[in-house]
Parts: C-alpha cells; sequence; structure tokens
C-alpha cells in the first residue's frame, strides 16, 4: 500500500479501485484512508481459499490480528 501511496501522490491521484481477496478488503481500505487516499475496493473473483477449508480458519486468525493493528495505525497516522 505504501508504494501505491507514492505512486497516487506522484500521479495527483486521490481515488483508488483496490482489488483483493475479500479477507483483506477493510483492511485495505484502512491502509488507504491512512495514505490519504479514497479507495473502493471489490473482491477478486476467483479466491483461491476454499470455503469451510483450513486456509480459510488461517485467513479468518491472520486478519483477526492484522485489522487492529491497521485500524491503529490509521488513527495515529503512522
Amino acid at each position: 500500500m505504501t508504494a501505491v501511496g507514492t505512486w497516487s501522490t506522484e500521479q495527483h491521484v486521490q481515488s483508488v479501485l483496490l482489488v483483493s481477496d475479500g479477507f483483506h478488503l477493510a483492511r485495505l481500505r484502512l491502509e488507504a484512508a491512512r495514505l490519504g487516499l479514497r479507495a473502493k475496493t471489490t473482491p477478486a473473483p476467483m479466491s483461491p481459499i476454499t470455503p469451510g477449508s483450513p486456509t480459510e480458519f488461517l485467513f479468518f486468525l491472520r486478519e483477526g490480528f492484522k485489522l487492529p493493528v491497521a485500524l491503529f495505525r490509521s488513527l495515529i497516522k503512522w
């Protein structure tokens, strides 16, 4: 996201469309806001994560830790 923020500043772009797996969208919006971007998000149409799989559980677990960190970073502008 830092690279997107740098590029958008250089190109005078203020709004971006971010496409990622649905697990990451809330965190991406927070990171974009922290960088001063207005972001629209959309889930990628083909997720490699199988619903109900151990991999899905691990993604939920990881995002459960990463999302509060992203929120904290956006609140303190770090």
